[in-house]
């Protein structure tokens, strides 16, 4: 996927040597739902790294989370580097945030019930996911900004300045 040069209008032409388009086709409906298909398995990957993640503190395990996204994109930079690069950036973000959000729904619903916490799951999944990606973005985007030990910092920060979770 590195090697996918995503400016160009046909991802399906980029991929032609690695996969032929009937083939594509018979797998994925279009670009959008191979990008989706993409994301979840980068998710995947992720979620293999927290899965065994023990504390029960659910600030410290989203802080965690944030580090392993942040861990994940320097090991991919190339890539990261390629989408960013590309006209297709804001829909691959669309495409992140939804199933970002997907994932952060589901541990905040039984946080919410473990906590008490008096406001919609969905709403606090929102509203987190919004802020996380938006961040990232911002980093990625404006390298000079900060380091990635910085970063997470600032967002240990955040997290306990408004005591989200």
């Amino acid at each position: 996927m590195e090697d996918v040069d995503l400016h160009n209008a046909s991802i399906i032409a980029d991929l032609g040597a690695m996969v032929r388009r009937a083939t594509f086709y018979k797998h994925f409906q279009d670009k959008y739902d191979f990008f989706a298909f993409f994301i979840r398995r980068v998710q995947e990957e992720l979620e293999e790294n927290i899965q065994d993640y023990k504390d029960e503190n659910p600030k410290a395990y989203y802080l965690y989370v944030f580090q392993e996204c942040l861990e994940y994109l320097q090991n991919h930079r190339a890539l990261v580097d390629c989408v960013l690069e590309s006209n297709m950036f804001p829909t691959l973000l669309d495409i992140l945030s939804e199933e970002i959000e997907k994932r952060v729904l589901e541990k905040m619903q039984e946080d919410s019930k473990i906590l008490g916490i008096d406001i919609p799951a969905k709403l606090l999944a929102t509203f987190y996911t919004g802020g996380i990606v938006k961040i990232l973005r911002y980093w990625l985007t404006t390298p000079a900004a900060m380091s990635e030990e910085e970063l997470v910092d600032q967002m240990r920060r955040i997290l306990e300045a408004y005591q989200i979770m």
